[in-house]
């Protein structure tokens, strides 16, 4: 495994903007989302042979030439917000018996992993949602058609974030979490 010199200038950046104790359990959490991914990969007898952690989250590189079945590719793009939902359902029962800053902690961490789940289903390139499009068009079409109309839709919600961060901003509210997820979806693009 390899740590991008832009990972440790993202964490910084990140640290510098939240809380240390958020950081960690979102590091977490995005662990056990990316390790749903390793786990689908195994369950194919595939493993990565390597990972990078990079500003934009974790890359994984298969041996070349190695390729799954497109539902198979499908199974692995969602098997990581697969695990963020059943970690955020699984804090949020947590919380629901556990007393105290206990069950305050569970709740951020359920809203967390479910956030982190439902952000990476966004149909963008980069992202799991992206890529399981791609995989699902790649069934009926052409790659290079598939390829375009993930193009079109990762700029479409590039631009409907921006179009929110504006409504926000014009309204007198915080667009931080706005700017940060369209900062994201730029580089991505």
């Amino acid at each position: 495994m390899e740590v991008s010199v832009y990972f440790a200038a993202m964490l910084a950046l990140l640290c510098a903007v939240g809380s240390g104790r958020r950081m960690l359990l979102a590091l977490l959490l995005c662990a056990g989302h990316e390790c749903g991914h390793i786990i689908a990969l195994r369950r194919f007898r595939v493993l990565p042979s390597r990972i990078v952690l990079t500003a934009a989250g974790m890359r994984m590189e298969r041996p070349p030439g190695l390729n799954l079945s497109f539902p198979r590719e499908i199974l692995c793009a969602l098997a990581g917000p697969a695990v963020s939902f059943l970690l955020g359902g699984a804090c949020w029962c947590a919380a629901s018996v556990c007393p105290g800053t206990g069950g305050v902690w569970l709740r951020e961490a359920a809203w967390l992993s479910l956030g982190l789940g439902g952000f990476n289903l966004l149909p963008v390139r980069q992202l799991d949602g992206g890529r399981a499009l791609y995989f699902a068009l790649c069934r009926r079409h052409a790659e290079r058609a598939a390829h375009t109309a993930v193009q079109v839709t990762s700029l479409g919600c590039l631009f409907f974030c921006i179009f929110l961060a504006a409504l926000q901003w014009l309204r007198g509210g915080p667009v931080w979490n706005l700017l940060i997820v369209t900062l994201y979806l730029c580089v991505s693009c």
